[in-house]
């Protein structure tokens, strides 16, 4: 056997007897109860009685809301193919609090559609959201279909991203300016 092996493990069997031997001498050296005491249960604290269940909010759990999955398939679906089209690349080494890039958002106000989840997607450079579109997601079949303002109806994603421009990802103030005042608007603040 090696040398420095056999120094090795007899150092490693010194160590351990050492220390159970300093285990052993910590537990002789523990007072023990007296007879009497060490019958008696140690008295423990009882919490009050509570007459009345504390109320708490109980959140539902939503029933249509979009699984790892179903952020997987939107991702390889729509989210790549743009980003793909316009050469949009996450840039790492800049640290920004605006979240740039393509995102998409479970849309609470929506009408619930039987099978899918609707989402809208927006586009952000810097913190200005630009609205792309609104789409459903059917996760358990694997399909998406965005919505098209002007047929009034869902179309193929390769549709819609066939039309989508450069100029569609601009921001645009006028979607964010507030309607001009009425004359009955006017007359009530006066």
């Amino acid at each position: 056997m090696n040398p420095k092996k056999l120094f090795f493990i007899g150092s490693l069997a010194l160590a351990i007897t050492v220390s159970l031997l300093a285990i052993a001498a910590f537990k002789l050296n523990m007072p023990t109860p007296a007879p009497a005491e060490a019958n008696k249960s140690p008295k423990i604290n009882k919490a009050p009685k509570i007459t009345q269940a504390p109320q708490t909010k109980v959140e539902k759990k939503k029933e249509n809301y979009l699984s790892e999955k179903g952020r997987k398939f939107v991702q390889k679906s729509l989210v790549r193919p743009l980003q793909n089209k316009f050469n949009i690349k996450a840039d790492t080494d800049q640290f920004s609090r605006c979240p740039s890039g393509f995102h998409f958002y479970e849309m609470a106000d929506a009408p619930p559609e039987p099978g899918f989840i609707i989402l809208k997607l927006e586009y952000y450079d810097g913190c200005a959201p630009v609205n792309l579109c609104v789409f459903r997601v059917n996760e358990a079949e694997n399909q998406l279909a965005i919505w098209d303002n002007a047929a009034e109806k869902y179309i193929e994603p390769e549709i819609w991203m066939a039309r989508i421009t450069k100029e569609d990802l601009e921001f645009s103030p006028e979607e964010f300016e507030q309607p001009e005042e009425t004359e009955s608007q006017t007359q009530k603040s006066s």
